[in-house]
């Protein structure tokens, strides 16, 4: 059993177009520690995704050094960070590098891609429309 499980979710209006991402951090008996979203201006879909991984990171280190599920409804970016998929785009390679550079905070992370109608992602999801709702077109 995991000691945390992270859920998040990145999105845009538009690609590129305003974006934010949302994260849950549940310890490992289900309890909720953390839920946060953050408006991150005009992104794509993918970096919205890294960021939510990388800032949910950062604030799981909080919580504890263990092992780390992070579980997310964007294939492209579980399996890169998996090491399935290669990470052609320069500016997801910066982001890659984030991410694994905090990945050395925890005994393991393991990648886990969804569908969007998974639980806690679609929750994420709703999170992160109600950041982009309030941000003036």
């Amino acid at each position: 059993m995991p000691d945390l499980n992270i859920y998040t979710d990145g999105g845009s209006r538009g690609n590129p177009g305003p974006a934010a991402f949302a994260l849950l951090i549940y310890d490992g008996k289900g309890r909720l520690l953390k839920s946060h979203s953050e408006y991150i201006g005009e992104n794509t879909n993918n970096v919205a995704e890294y960021r939510a991984v990388l800032k949910a990171l950062r604030l799981a280190s909080k919580y504890s050094t263990g092992d780390v599920i992070c579980t997310m409804d964007s294939q492209l970016a579980a399996m890169q960070l998996s090491g399935k998929y290669k990470v052609k785009k320069p500016h997801l390679r910066e982001l890659y590098e984030l991410v694994k550079a905090e990945e050395g905070h925890f005994r393991s992370v393991t990648y886990r891609h969804v569908k969007r109608e998974d639980r806690h992602v679609s929750i994420a999801d709703a999170i992160l429309n109600r950041t982009l709702d309030r941000v003036k077109p």
